[in-house]
């Protein structure tokens, strides 16, 4: 049996397709780390004496962590004015820099600053404007608890569009993996074997399960190492709501940056287990692999184009479970806790469930298609 799910495996990854989907993935994710997380986009402009100075790169990400390190824990409205007022530009820098006065709150200054700055605590002129911190957190304001941010958002956000791509992948490797044998008129041969029935299809979707969960986890692993080694494990402990992005702002409920991370990673390997399923069975049911590859592109990508916040709230949870929404994992960070009496649930783990539910049904119905050759 191990010998059959290698020669699967082999049959999966030696298309020259699959290799050019394959490097096209890795040059992306190269580019994502590159540009978002080691060093990303980490910058700063202190005004030092009247004079500007730029600091870029991970001179740039050492200078934010010990700046969050002066005002990390809870955060209060003193602290935001304080900040705003601390790192303000003086009139002389800006002058000097040849920069606009009435404009300074859109100019880089550093983490902390640009944070609140694009959380609505500046005006134009970069001044503080009054807001509190309930003003603009809301519920959330009284726990919140400030920190180095910059890491895990930038990580998370880069994730997010790498694994959209991965799913993309995904669907060119798994979508011929039963049809390909229709196409080669394979599938006779195989279901009169004394074993192919049964071995056969199981070899194919350990095979699938591998390839798809096992490159996720490389790839989850590959990001959070490099997280590591530009930025440490600072800041986890900090609140997702204060993030310069903005990317989990609308959380409604308390939770750190390490918290998220951990159900970014459930998220993305729910939603990959529910691909994979999805494309066994298209790949056991269609008449071709073109089909199979078009019919699981469309079912894959088709979901994101629906309005599913305009729909009722079961439905739109409902849809956010679906992969490629799953994948997109601020949607469902933006639900409130599902609340069973006093117990408190958040929305992620219903990944859990649904993908193990997606996993046996895509097994048992693709097994019997295939077994049956039933085609579409």
């Amino acid at each position: 049996m191990i010998e059959m799910i290698r020669y699967e495996i082999y049959k999966l990854l030696h298309k020259p397709l699959v290799w050019a989907s394959l490097a096209g993935i890795l040059l992306f994710v190269g580019v994502m780390e590159w540009r978002w997380v080691a060093p990303g986009y980490a910058a700063i402009q202190a005004d030092v004496n009247g004079h500007r100075e730029i600091i870029l790169d991970f001179a740039a990400i050492k200078q934010n962590q010990e700046i969050a390190a002066r005002y990390a824990g809870p955060l209060t409205t003193e602290t935001v004015k304080e900040i705003l007022d601390t790192y303000l530009f003086s009139d002389e820098m800006l002058k000097e820099s040849g920069l606009d006065p009435e404009r300074q709150g859109h100019y880089t200054h550093n983490l902390l600053y640009d944070t609140f700055s694009q959380h609505g605590f500046t005006t134009m002129a970069g001044e503080w404007n009054g807001s509190t911190i309930e003003d603009i957190y809301g519920q959330t304001a009284p726990d919140l608890i400030l920190g180095y941010s910059a890491g895990w958002e930038d990580t998370i956000y880069a994730i997010i569009y790498c694994f959209l791509s991965w799913g993309c992948v995904l669907v060119i490797l798994l979508s011929p993996l039963f049809c390909g044998e229709y196409d080669r008129h394979m599938d006779a041969l195989i279901l009169t074997g004394r074993q192919g029935r049964r071995k056969v299809p199981l070899a194919k979707i350990t095979a699938a399960f591998i390839v798809s969960v096992g490159g996720s986890v490389l790839l989850i692993a590959v990001f959070f190492f490099t997280l590591l080694a530009a930025h440490g494990v600072v800041g986890f402990e900090s609140s997702v709501q204060l993030g310069e992005m903005g990317l989990l702002f609308n959380t409604p409920y308390m939770l750190s940056w390490a918290q998220a991370f951990g159900f970014t990673c459930l998220l993305l390997l729910g939603a990959v287990t529910v691909l994979t399923a999805l494309l066994l069975v298209v790949s056991a049911l269609s008449k071709s692999s073109f089909s199979s590859l078009v019919i699981s592109f469309v079912l894959f990508v088709a979901p994101m184009f629906i309005p599913w916040h305009k729909l009722p709230y079961i439905l739109n949870l409902a849809g956010c479970l679906l992969p490629i929404n799953q994948m997109q994992v601020n949607l469902l960070f933006s639900f409130d806790k599902i609340y069973l009496g006093n117990l408190g649930l958040n929305v992620m783990w219903l990944a859990l469930p649904a993908a193990l539910a997606a996993g046996l049904a895509g097994i048992l119905w693709s097994k019997r298609a295939f077994a049956r050759h039933q085609v579409i």
